[in-house]
């Protein structure tokens, strides 16, 4: 099954909506929730498989606390510009 990293997406200029991002970070605060103490990896290790899920790969014990690293990746994927008011408070 082929997958694409955020970093790919990113990285690409790939326009996301501010409501796929935050599709994108409700599944990866999912993905947090299955894994005790799971850390937020680089965006390189967060990939979007041909199903639509999210997948972690990488070292569990690398990355940013859920909060931050959420915050950190809804920011990544959609400008801050685009982001309704409410949305760009909750991720700053």
């Amino acid at each position: 099954m082929s997958t694409l990293s955020l970093a790919d997406v990113v990285s690409r200029g790939t326009p996301v909506s501010w409501y796929e991002g935050v599709a994108i970070t409700q599944a990866l605060c999912d993905a947090l929730s299955q894994r005790e103490g799971a850390l937020v990896p680089d965006l390189a290790a967060l990939r979007i498989a041909q199903d639509g899920g999210l997948e972690m790969a990488g070292d569990r014990g690398q990355g940013q606390p859920p909060v931050q690293g959420a915050g950190r990746v809804l920011l990544a994927l959609v400008p801050e510009h685009q982001m309704p008011v409410q949305l760009r408070l909750l991720a700053l």
